[in-house]
C-alpha cells in the first residue's frame, strides 16, 4: 500500500484525480482496521464502505479522472 502511494503521489498528472484520491482513501481505511486489529476479519460496514469506493473509482477511471 505504501508503494502504491509512494509511487504515485509525486505525479502531479495522476494525484489530481479523483481516482487515485478515492483508491488512497480506501487503502487507508483498510490499513487502519489492520493496524488496529491485525488479527481481526473485515466488518461488514467497512466492507461496504470499500467496496463502495472501489465501484467509485471504476466509474472514475472509465471517464478518465
Amino acid at each position: 500500500m505504501n508503494d502504491f502511494a509512494a509511487r504515485y503521489r509525486r505525479d502531479s498528472n495522476i494525484s489530481n484525480l479523483s481516482s487515485f484520491a478515492t483508491m488512497r482513501t480506501a487503502l487507508n481505511a483498510l490499513a487502519g482496521h489492520y493496524s488496529a486489529y491485525p488479527s481481526r476479519p473485515v466488518p461488514q460496514k467497512l466492507q461496504d464502505r470499500l467496496e463502495q469506493e472501489f465501484k467509485q473509482v471504476e466509474a472514475a477511471l472509465s471517464r478518465g479522472a
